[in-house]
């Protein structure tokens, strides 16, 4: 039944796939100009952009960065001072050009970005280590300069490894979960327009540090996903390092206890830009499959398909705010007759459906304008 449900799920998502990597979407035309060549810098260019993302340390666009004012112990580092007290926070990724942490899109991110290499494996490239080292030995970073340094683990992993020491950091046990470091808005981060390296020495108002640390919401939808995102780890990192797996699995379970000890969901602290969702049991069901897969445990099994039926928001398209579609996938993959049927129809009616394309193909049935490429990345063509 999995392989029956993941071939039909896979025929729809190659279509996606093979059109996001093209960038530009107006004629087929364009895809028979492109080579092997550049599919392969697409996908690094798409993979390493998590690594200018990064905070912390190991920031590949900051790499070496110093301005002025800024002590040199700062050089090319990204907010190393979060921390709640004694416990560090440091780490994880800046949100969309910004420095703030959000939950609501990080801990998703996170996990849509590791199931489509979970899903499928042999689309990811090993061109360059966890720390960028061959780029910054050459002092040269474009794909054609050849300075790669593979080191036997896909890139897409050396990114989700910087991402999933922070979930660690985000879920320390089972009742403190961090969702957010740092606040949007003025007074806060969006007061300058300013390199991580630089911002974190202003003052709180303008985006330095210390940081407001937001934790322990009324929350399951953001600990579903950091622990549906750890749970996924634990399996595709296993074979590189069993001992970091293991941990990733144990504050899975952690992320799984809080998440059903606070049913409900927020939005974004201190005056942020995301809502709440609208449901969590879609997000809490991703997690128990996930933590099925992980362990073997059929009770997990049993409380994922529990969660259904599952509504996604049929007027949307999938993004933070609108999961259902993947949590459909999962109880589908898991034997689920109605998830199967429900995502099935989503698929065809919705993202399929003739007045939600426009005459290239693409996928346009969404509600706002506004970074219209996260709508391009949900496409699909007319045939």
């Amino acid at each position: 039944m999995r392989n029956l449900i993941v071939s039909e799920f896979a025929s729809e998502m190659k279509k996606i796939i093979q059109l996001l990597f093209l960038i530009v979407f107006n004629s087929s035309a364009i895809s028979q100009s492109l080579t092997n060549s550049d599919y392969q810098k697409a996908l690094w260019m798409t993979t390493r952009f998590y690594g200018a993302q990064r905070s912390g340390d190991n920031n590949w666009t900051i790499y070496n960065h110093l301005p002025a004012g800024v002590p040199a112990g700062l050089r090319g580092k990204a907010f190393i001072a979060d921390a709640d007290g004694a416990h560090d926070l440091s780490g994880g990724w800046h949100d969309c050009g910004d420095h703030v942490k959000f939950g609501q899109t990080q801990f998703y991110s996170a996990y849509i970005l590791l199931k489509g290499y979970a899903e499928f494996k042999t689309g990811y490239d090993d061109r360059y280590s966890f720390d960028y080292q061959g780029y910054k030995a050459a002092n040269k970073w474009n794909f054609e300069d050849n300075a790669h340094d593979p080191n036997c683990i896909p890139d897409v992993l050396d990114e989700m490894k910087h991402e999933a020491e922070f979930l660690i950091k985000c879920i320390p046990n089972s009742t403190t979960f961090y969702y957010q470091v740092g606040k949007g808005g003025c007074p806060g981060d969006h007061c300058r327009w300013e390199t991580a390296v630089k911002m974190q020495t202003n003052d709180a108002n303008n985006g330095g540090q210390p940081r407001p640390i937001y934790k322990n919401p009324q929350d399951a939808s953001m600990p579903s996903f950091c622990g549906a995102t750890l749970a996924l780890m634990s399996r595709m990192y296993k074979k590189f390092d069993a001992d970091f797996a293991a941990t990733c699995l144990q504050h899975a379970v952690y992320a799984y206890n809080y998440a059903k000890a606070n049913p409900g969901t927020v939005g974004s602290a201190g005056g942020g830009q995301y809502g709440a969702k609208t449901n969590w049991k879609d997000d809490f069901a991703t997690l128990c499959a996930e933590l099925y897969w992980a362990t073997g445990n059929a009770a997990y099994r049993t409380e994922a398909i529990s969660q259904g039926p599952i509504s996604p928001n049929m007027g949307y398209t999938f993004d933070y705010a609108n999961t259902g579609e993947i949590a459909l996938y999962n109880l589908a993959v898991l034997g689920d007759a109605a998830s199967l049927t429900t995502f099935n129809n989503r698929i065809t009616g919705h993202f399929l459906a003739d007045g939600s394309r426009n005459g290239q193909g693409v996928y346009n049935a969404h509600g706002g304008g506004w970074g219209a490429l996260r709508y391009n990345a949900n496409l699909m063509p007319l045939s």
